[in-house]
Order: C-alpha cells, then sequence, then structure tokens
C-alpha cells in the first residue's frame, strides 16, 4: 500500500489475488470494516450499475480494479457535517437547560408532588360532597316529598 504519486489524494493497494478468483471489467473494489474491531480489508463485488463508480485511473504495471466510495468513505466525508449538526443540537440543548428553565422544571415537579400527595384527601371530600347531593336530590319515598 502506498501513496499514488501521480496524484496524493489516491492510495495503491497492490494485492495478490488468486488466478481462479472470478475477477472482470465487472468487479469493483472498495474499503470495508470488519465487526468492532475496525480492521479495513478490501471488500470485491459484482457491479450491479447502483453504485457510482470512481473514475478509472490508468495502470502503471498490474491491472486495475475499478473502485466505489465504500461506507467508510461515507462517513468519514459526512463527518463534519454530523459534528457541525453534532455542535448545533449541543448549542440548543444548553438554551432548553438553562439555568432558569430546569429551576422552572424544578418548581412544577415541587407543586405536582404537593398537589399528588393532596388528591387522596380532595378525592374523599369529593365523595362525600357527590353522596351528600344524591341524598339531598332523591326524594323521600315514603312521603313523596323531597327530602331536604
Amino acid at each position: 500500500m502506498d501513496i499514488d504519486p501521480r496524484a496524493a489524494d489516491r492510495v495503491q493497494i497492490i494485492v495478490d489475488i488468486d488466478a481462479q478468483a472470478p475477477i472482470s471489467n465487472k468487479t469493483l473494489a472498495s474499503l470495508s470494516l470488519q465487526g468492532v474491531t475496525g480492521l479495513l480489508y478490501i471488500d470485491l463485488e459484482r457491479d450491479r450499475g447502483d453504485k457510482p463508480v470512481m473514475p478509472l485511473v490508468p495502470s502503471q504495471r498490474y491491472p486495475v480494479i475499478r473502485t466505489v466510495k465504500s461506507s467508510f468513505d461515507i462517513l468519514l466525508s459526512s463527518l463534519p457535517d454530523l459534528l457541525g449538526q453534532g455542535a448545533n443540537l449541543a448549542q440548543r440543548m444548553s438554551k432548553v437547560f438553562n439555568d432558569e428553565n430546569v429551576a422552572a422544571v424544578g418548581a412544577t415537579l415541587d407543586n405536582l408532588n404537593r398537589a399528588s400527595a393532596e388528591l387522596p384527601e380532595i378525592l374523599k371530600e369529593v365523595h362525600v360532597l357527590v353522596a351528600d347531593t344524591k341524598r339531598a336530590l332523591t326524594p323521600d319515598r315514603g312521603r313523596g316529598e323531597w327530602s331536604a
């Protein structure tokens, strides 16, 4: 593996491929990551026409296999955008979670806690009120009059 002397943004990789390997002008090469270790390997696949192929580089000594951008290349090229979006997100989060908002959320939670602690007693009083209202509105069955 070496830097291509014709272009510093290109790498030349010379590999020994078994003569029985099905390599043709339809074969594409790309770098791929292996598992969680992150080891790079050369992935050879058949051109299905669904990926943009890099311009063919003229051979200096050995046949050249055409290449496509790998998932690794795409990840690396998208890192600046991802970092920018991450910085933007961090800036927005710091606005949302400023000291004033954090204090307001804390106060709201305290109020909810107090209200929920008082809720059982309020429900008991509501039940008593409903029962009293029903009794007040129910006619006295024995005399056909409304009870008061």
